[in-house]
């Protein structure tokens, strides 16, 4: 598919493309062709653009880009890869995104994805994050994945927990960290 440099102009419907539909002669096309090779037209983004703009927009202030962006990555008929995932739960988790998480989980099912070590972290932090404590426990009793970086994350859900509950200026009996505990472990 071809995509428009420009995020505004759907590509179906960009200039050059009309103009294209319309040429009869070589001299038609040569300067036609030049405007496509200039504009990009030829070469759609690469995954690695998509995931690297993704990126950039969850490290701003405010990501609610990088999730449009995301949606415009599916809109275009670019295939999402395990480089596209850690970036946008991040996201997802500074704005408090539960249900945009849960539907780019959903994405993860369905490509296959959540047996890689980087989805898998990003989604028990995320779900951690947004509280969906019981999700990341989830998350991580249903992989295989069981390593360093997978018990760390999963460390931090507790601790996110602790910090809950201590915010609420509740006591935590000794009872219930030694649950977590067993639980845990």
């Amino acid at each position: 598919m071809i995509i428009s440099s420009s995020p505004t102009t759907p590509p179906q419907t960009h200039p050059s493309l009309h103009l294209l539909s319309k040429c009869t002669t070589m001299e038609q096309l040569k300067p036609i062709h030049a405007h496509i090779i200039k504009t990009g037209l030829h070469n759609p983004p690469d995954q690695i653009i998509w995931n690297t703009i993704i990126r950039a927009y969850s490290l701003t202030p405010s990501p609610f880009p990088a999730i449009n962006f995301y949606k415009l990555m599916l809109s275009s008929d670019v295939k999402s890869n395990p480089y596209t995932f850690p970036a946008l739960f991040k996201s997802c988790a500074r704005i408090d995104g539960l249900n945009e998480g849960k539907q780019s989980h959903g994405h993860v099912l369905k490509l296959g994805l959540c047996c890689d070590a980087f989805i898998h972290t990003s989604l028990i932090s995320f779900y951690a994050q947004v509280g969906g404590l019981d999700d990341a426990r989830l998350v991580f009793d249903e992989s295989p994945l069981r390593d360093a970086v997978s018990f760390t994350a999963f460390c931090f859900v507790y601790c996110v927990l602790f910090r809950l509950l201590r915010s609420n200026k509740r006591s935590i009996p000794n009872d219930d960290i030694s649950k977590a505990y067993r639980d845990f472990f």
